[in-house]
């Protein structure tokens, strides 16, 4: 029984020490392998923005069942005001 409560707490600490140590250490020892120089310059290109074409807007009637109906003439005329604001 104490074999497997020692062998427990070595993973915990050997996650631990993995955890907090080997991979930072690993990861610093890759980056200093892998730095490359490179000699080529590469020249800015320019783009010119180009401006976007103005997109026409159409009204569209929505039909339904209620139109006509007096709540329905009252919405209509309420977003007739607020899109002339607007």
């Amino acid at each position: 029984m104490h074999r497997i409560v020692y062998i427990l707490i070595f993973a915990v600490i050997l996650l631990i020490f993995k955890a907090f140590f080997l991979d930072d250490y690993l990861k610093k020892q890759d980056l200093e392998n892998n730095v490359t120089v490179s000699q080529e310059v590469q020249e800015p290109v320019s783009v010119e923005p180009v401006p976007a074409a103005p997109v026409p807007v159409k009204k569209v009637q929505p039909t339904s069942k209620n139109e006509g109906m007096p709540i329905d003439q009252l919405g209509d005329s309420i977003a007739d005001k607020l899109d002339s604001k607007l």
